[in-house]
Formats: C-alpha cells, sequence, structure tokens
C-alpha cells in the first residue's frame, strides 16, 4: 500500500495510525505478515511535484459505449536508486532531465520523485535514499519495461550518469483499487 500523507511532520499522521490499530479503530489485514522483518516499509518526502507528460497525454479512456476495445493495464513503477558518494546534486539533474525524456516513451505518463526520510521511534529504511514513483499503462508491463528499454538503447533515454546502480531496484506494481481518498468515507 502506498500511503499519501500531508503534514509538517510525518511522525505525527504515523502516530495516530498505529494508534488507531493498537485501539482497534482500525484493523490489521489477515493476508499480511506483521512479523518482524517480514516485509518493507519507508517513508519518503516529495522533493517536487508530480510530472505529466509534456504533449499534455493522459490515460487511455475507451468510450463507455465501446465493449470491443480493452482499456490498457496501469502500472506504477517504483525506481529505487542512491547517488554515487557525493554526486547528490548531479543525481537531481540527471533524474529530473531523465524524467522528461521518459515521458516522451509512449505508455509513460507520469512521475514524482521522492527523498527517504527517518521517522524518529520507527526502523530506518531498508531501501535507498531516493524513490521515482512513475505512472504508465499498456497491455502488460512487459510492453512498458520493452519501450523504456528500446529508448534506452536508441539513446533517446539515458541513465542516471550520477547514479549507482548496484543498489538500484526496479519494481513494477499493478494498481488493485481505485486511488482511495478521505472523501471516500463517512466518519
Amino acid at each position: 500500500m502506498i500511503w499519501d500523507l500531508e503534514a509538517s511532520d510525518a511522525s505525527g499522521p504515523l502516530s495516530m495510525s498505529t494508534a488507531a490499530i493498537a485501539g482497534g479503530k482500525s484493523r490489521l489485514g489477515a493476508g499480511f505478515n506483521y512479523n518482524t522483518g517480514a516485509g518493507t516499509s519507508g517513508t519518503w518526502e516529495a522533493t517536487g511535484t508530480r510530472v505529466t507528460r509534456p504533449d499534455g497525454k493522459g490515460p487511455t479512456l475507451t468510450d463507455p459505449a465501446d465493449n470491443n476495445t480493452p482499456r490498457l493495464n496501469r502500472y506504477m513503477l517504483l525506481e529505487f536508486s542512491n547517488a554515487l558518494p557525493g554526486r547528490d546534486a548531479d543525481f537531481d539533474k540527471f533524474a529530473n532531465q531523465r524524467i522528461q525524456s521518459v515521458l516522451g516513451v509512449p505508455g509513460w505518463l507520469a512521475a514524482q520523485r521522492f527523498r527517504v526520510t527517518d521517522i524518529p521511534g520507527r526502523a530506518p529504511s531498508d531501501k535507498p535514499k531516493y524513490l521515482t514513483m512513475w505512472e504508465a499503462e499498456g497491455t502488460s508491463a512487459q510492453t512498458i519495461n520493452t519501450a523504456l528499454t528500446r529508448a534506452l538503447e536508441s539513446g533517446t533515454v539515458k541513465k542516471n550518469a550520477a547514479a549507482d546502480e548496484s543498489s538500484a531496484e526496479m519494481v513494477y506494481w499493478e494498481p488493485i483499487t481505485p486511488h482511495i481518498t478521505k472523501d471516500d468515507f463517512e466518519r
């Protein structure tokens, strides 16, 4: 799950969430393993706004009356990475340039960058320092990844020259629910 928090300090909302679970207001889901070390979590702070395609193209939506055209699948790519030692400024510059070029690749819709932040009283994240959250659509995650690979091979998209590739991790996720906000629930 990806939780979107807005606060001057993330420890407040996270403490309220923990208290709600401890008090029974929220419940732990039966499908999760809550044993120590069983999963990964972390808190990342947005370092900029969500960036969309320069051509303004958004998700492909078929006409509601069209029952023959399949809707493209939506995907999230979480791209975790570290900067090479002493190259954080270069990393940021290249990452922002790379976002613009990737968003020119068919199927790639939006991106937002984040930086890990430690929360007092919680274990530090075991993930790299930087996260780029990408939104894409296509017939499969493979077609999306193939389009990106071809753009890299052609030079249309370049790798971040200041990224430490030995610590990088890319994971595709398929959303299984719509985006849920607090307005979707009655108090």
